[in-house]
């Protein structure tokens, strides 16, 4: 069994450069899901090639350049583009397409193409035209309704001059063989008609464990990840301010529509820290040295159905205790292991807050080191993507 992964990550020989060309940071959920995935298939022993777009926001607005650039080594492809808005759609496209029918003319034998979500899925039309025996896999990380777009009037514009694109949008699902969830409600938002279907919540990736650092002697709140309204960031800025303590530190790194709330917060109280871009191995040193990671999304936020908070699989990986609403997404398996708010208010926040930073210091440290224990033996690449071959081989 061949398989093709179609990524979205940044290979070292060029992390550097994209994030020098970024203006507000890359997007690490989908480097480190991809990179995961990828030390998945290298640990199982599995044949498999890499065709990936490194994920950049648009320039002129986002990004310093317009040019993203590539690279290439053994097994992956890591594609060149214009990165100008709109067009960078049609270039990236091309790219991939081309480098589909590559792989699949020279490949013999079974050929899985497993699509990280749905960018590059129209693709696969083409494709399965030309190689009816090709099997189509869809990775879904979270659904379209529900994903931010870093330009929305772009996006209307471009669904008006585009009148056939909701159409081909839908023909393509239609050759799709199976799908991989990170959440099972998906199913109801996906026309799958009984294909199959396996749910996989996320994978840690173990390759990028770092030396344990030292705690800083704070009682060190962090949150890392987009700045959206939608994440609850108003919600733990506003917690924030209800305690008075002056050891209680916040620090906040990401990017979003509340980024110039967050920044006015901190001038207002020197209590709070807003992070500018740093590399992820600097972020994970941060986070391990924090008292209590916090994720504020709320659970009445409809779209937490419908995909799984990957930073929850870091945050509980770095051994720091993990702080999160109870979403309907998170399996009942990881309950032991994190902290819930249930009272889902800036004051049941940071009633919660106070009520684990004042725990005895080492009863609350050994939940982190057990979530620790839990990510790394139960969702790292070995176990995860053992469990995908085994649905691809079923096809």
């Amino acid at each position: 069994m061949n398989v093709l992964f179609i990524s979205q990550y940044y290979p070292q020989s060029i992390a550097k450069k994209c994030q020098d060309i970024s203006k507000i940071g890359l997007n690490w959920a989908a480097h480190n899901l991809s990179k995961a995935i990828i030390r998945g298939f290298e640990v199982c022993q599995q044949d498999f090639h890499v065709i990936n777009v490194a994920p950049m926001s648009s320039f002129p607005a986002f990004a310093k350049s317009p040019r993203v650039p590539g690279c290439e080594d053994d097994n992956v492809q890591s594609l060149p583009y214009i990165n100008v808005a709109y067009y960078k759609r049609k270039d990236t496209y091309r790219k991939v397409v081309n480098a589909l029918f590559s792989w699949c003319r020279k490949t013999e034998g079974k050929k899985i193409i497993f699509f990280y979500n749905f960018n590059y899925l129209n693709a696969i039309i083409p494709i399965k035209e030309a190689f009816p025996d090709v099997k189509a896999v869809l990775l879904v990380t979270d659904l379209p309704e529900y994903r931010v777009r870093e330009n929305k009037f772009l996006s209307q514009i471009n669904e008006l001059i585009s009148p056939e694109k909701k159409a081909r949008e839908g023909e393509r699902f239609n050759y799709v063989d199976g799908y991989v969830l990170l959440a099972s409600k998906m199913r109801e938002r996906l026309p799958m008609e009984g294909k199959p279907w396996l749910l996989m919540e996320g994978i840690y990736n173990d390759e990028a464990a770092l030396d344990k650092c030292s705690k800083d002697p704070h009682k060190v709140l962090m949150y890392t990840g987009n700045l959206g309204a939608r994440y609850g960031i108003r919600v733990l800025l506003d917690a924030f301010r209800l305690i008075e303590d002056s050891d209680y530190r916040l620090w906040v790194r990401g990017n979003g529509e509340l980024t110039s709330l967050v920044k006015e917060r901190a001038q207002q109280d020197s209590r709070i820290l807003y992070l500018e871009q740093m590399s992820r191995e600097e972020l994970m040193k941060r986070e391990q040295g924090a008292t209590l990671l916090v994720n504020p999304v709320l659970s009445s936020q409809e779209f937490t159905q419908f995909f799984f908070p990957s930073k929850t699989l870091e945050y509980m990986a770095s051994g720091t205790p993990t702080l999160v609403a109870k979403l309907s997404c998170i399996p009942s398996e990881y309950y032991e292991h994190l902290f819930f708010f249930e009272e889902e208010s800036a004051e049941g926040l940071a009633a919660e807050i106070c009520r684990i930073c004042e725990m005895p210091e080492q009863e609350r440290n050994d939940l982190g080191q057990k979530a620790s224990a839990f990510i790394l033996n139960k969702k790292s690449p070995k176990e995860q993507i053992s469990r995908v071959i085994e649905f691809f081989d079923s096809l």
